[in-house]
């Protein structure tokens, strides 16, 4: 299967900040469909914020009276009343997640929605103590999807890090960056892509961009279920440097 690779327009300046490719940890992850190759995305996590938001409907039931609760499983929010402002329930979610994390609108109901950062959410709402009110509910209206694969099922987030990385000459200035084949064992997943990144900071950007390597040019997503699944370069070389 021949794939293509498309590189950011960031990764030029980070060349120039000084990647040390004896030392720098270079990643190739893989990611999912949900993801479309920009160009000028810059860091890992600008791609990882590419994800879909979770976002929950909190109703009250029509509560006259009385509190509730908040919590992701294992922290809970202190008691909020049934009369709170969308304000007061996002600074109580805020505690748990962290600031700037959470974001809770007012309509007819209350809408959470978290930040990609946040990922799965595992939010969950206690109404015992509420009065007056009719099937009080949380529901999920979207849940948090990656555009990396998640962890389990032969694949770990932030995906594997390259091995044998080279530098060797083709002529005169020019030469070609080489690794070892990357394989994932007994990986069973659905993905279309892989991104190719350094892990660290370089000239002050965290995790920046090399490059995005589609393995179908159909395009087309590739399924696999327990195989051995291997990334094998070309003996031109990952790419070239000059």
């Amino acid at each position: 299967m021949a794939g293509s690779i498309s590189f950011y327009n960031s990764f030029l300046a980070t060349m120039l900040k000084g990647v040390d490719f004896d030392s720098d940890t270079i990643r190739l992850a893989l990611l999912t469909s949900g993801y479309t190759y920009d160009a000028t995305d810059d860091t890992y996590a600008d791609v990882l914020a590419k994800s879909t938001a979770e976002q929950q409907t909190l109703y009250l039931g029509g509560a006259t009276g009385g509190t509730f609760t908040l919590g992701d499983g294992e922290t809970d929010t202190d008691p909020i009343a049934y009369d709170a402002s969308a304000a007061t329930i996002e600074a109580a979610l805020e505690a748990i997640y962290g600031e700037g994390l959470v974001t809770v609108a007012a309509d007819t109901d209350f809408t959470i929605t978290f930040a990609t950062t946040v990922g799965a959410s595992s939010l969950e709402a206690s109404f015992a103590s509420l009065t007056g009110a009719t099937s009080p509910a949380l529901t999920e209206d979207q849940a948090f999807v990656s555009v990396e694969l998640p962890d389990g099922d032969g694949y770990t987030v932030g995906g594997e890090a390259l091995a044998s990385l080279a530098i060797s000459e083709i002529s005169g200035p020019a030469g070609k960056l080489d690794a070892a084949d990357v394989t994932w064992s007994a990986l069973t997943a659905v993905f279309r892509a892989g991104l190719l990144y350094i892990d660290g900071e370089i000239g002050g950007v965290t995790d920046p961009l090399i490059a995005y390597i589609l393995f179908d040019t159909t395009p087309a997503d590739i399924t696999v279920s327990g195989v051995d699944w291997t990334v094998q370069w070309s003996a031109n070389g990952i790419f070239k440097v000059s």
